[in-house]
């Protein structure tokens, strides 16, 4: 479905490099930021066991972009 949205530049900026870093539009992004929002909306803090590696990961509510990587990058 085609529609157009107002976004928040910080909204917009973070969903963009989403998209960039997994190759994919900014459309199927937001979507699927959307879906996973609403099936599960406690969401924050989550420390799980990688089944590959078996080394811990978590997920938070902020995404890190890649423009806060290079950010911290350029402080050292």
């Amino acid at each position: 479905m085609r529609t157009t949205v107002d976004l928040e530049d910080e909204a917009y900026l973070l969903a963009k490099s989403m998209a960039q870093d997994s190759n994919t539009s900014l459309g199927k992004v937001i979507s699927k930021l959307i879906i996973n929002r609403v099936k599960d909306p406690d969401v924050g803090f989550v420390i799980r066991t990688s089944p590959k590696t078996g080394l811990p990961t978590f997920r938070s509510v902020r995404r890190t972009s890649t423009e806060d990587v290079k950010a911290l990058e350029d402080e050292f």
